[in-house]
């Protein structure tokens, strides 16, 4: 394995939990800015997602290219993952989202 990488096992605990990071910093990020989303579910969620990745990933991922021996193809393959993980997150956050649901008195 490249030296690059942890493999000896007593960070694995923060690898597990990275899923649950990444959904409590999205919803964060989702009830700050949700006022500012509009269109149907699709749009909100490519919007969000588009957002959130050129504001954390692009330069998370440009200074780990840089600092790294990775290639650029693994960086970008990061950055659709990203992107794809945010936009699902966005489209699911806009149908959970209480303001969203119209009253049935009109």
């Amino acid at each position: 394995l490249d030296p690059i990488f942890n493999s000896a096992g007593e960070r694995d605990i923060f690898f597990y939990l990275h899923p649950f990071i990444l959904a409590f910093a999205l919803a964060i990020f989702w009830n700050r800015f949700r006022k500012y989303f509009h269109g149907n579910k699709i749009k909100i969620g490519l919007e969000f997602g588009a957002i959130y990745a050129f504001v954390a990933l692009v330069p998370l991922l440009w200074i780990t290219w840089s600092a790294m021996d990775i290639p650029l193809s693994m960086a970008v393959t990061w950055l659709v993952y990203g992107l794809f993980q945010a936009t699902l997150a966005g489209i699911m956050l806009s149908y959970l989202d209480p303001s969203n649901v119209v009253s049935p008195q009109g």
